[in-house]
């Protein structure tokens, strides 16, 4: 298979995997969002499609980087292409929930038991 055809089948594969896995966490996270920001400015709709960028964006950097080697049978590129993008959605996930967490979630949790959470 010619280099470009690869990288474009590698690229599609990995923005429907991408597309998959938003389309899933969507909706929760909608409710997430909704819960902890202003529904007047549409914080929660701003604060998603960061969400879905960083989604399809992190798989990609991973598969440029890394991806591509003429050396190997179809099968290990497909295998490589599969667990550098799991990869970068799981950094790009690691990302989005670590804010949410620190803003949304952690306050929420320190108002239902009473403390304060300390910055550093």
């Amino acid at each position: 298979m010619n280099e470009l055809l690869r990288f474009l089948v590698e690229l599609v594969g990995v923005l429907t995997i991408s597309t998959a896995i938003i389309a899933y966490l969507r909706g929760v996270l909608r409710n997430i969002l909704s819960n902890g920001c202003d529904e007047k400015n549409r914080g929660p709709d701003f604060w998603i499609r960061i969400c879905d960028v960083m989604m399809l964006i992190s798989p990609v950097i991973m598969v440029i980087l890394f991806g591509h080697n003429d050396n190997v049978s179809l099968t290990a590129e497909v295998k490589r292409v599969l667990l550098l993008t799991l990869l970068g959605n799981f950094v790009g996930l690691t990302l989005v929930i670590s804010v949410i967490w620190k803003y949304l979630v952690q306050p929420q949790l320190d108002r239902n038991v009473g403390f304060t959470t300390v910055t550093r």
